[in-house]
């Protein structure tokens, strides 16, 4: 699969559909979450950032025994520095 590139100012929308690649699915998608910019309770905050950061991270390693295809690095550093401004 073609990495695409994230667009700059924490906009995530970006197509991989018609990726580029012999062996690239012609329909594909992501799975969103929407998370608060803010989470009052540290306790659900910190639950909620450490488990994002696994999933953009470590949790990759999982992504082809699922049938998923690993996030590019373009995509999950953007995500990851978005992370850390959830307040």
């Amino acid at each position: 699969m073609a990495s695409p590139a994230p667009r700059a100012g924490g906009d995530f929308r970006f197509s991989v559909t018609n990726a580029a690649g012999k062996s690239a699915f012609p329909i594909a998608s992501f799975t969103w979450l929407l998370v608060p910019a803010k989470i009052p309770d540290a306790g659900k905050k910190q639950a909620i950032v450490s488990f994002l950061k696994w999933a953009l991270t470590d949790g990759q390693s999982l992504a082809g025994e699922l049938a998923y295809v690993r996030l590019p690095e373009a995509v999950a550093s953007v995500e990851l520095a978005a992370l850390s401004r959830i307040q």
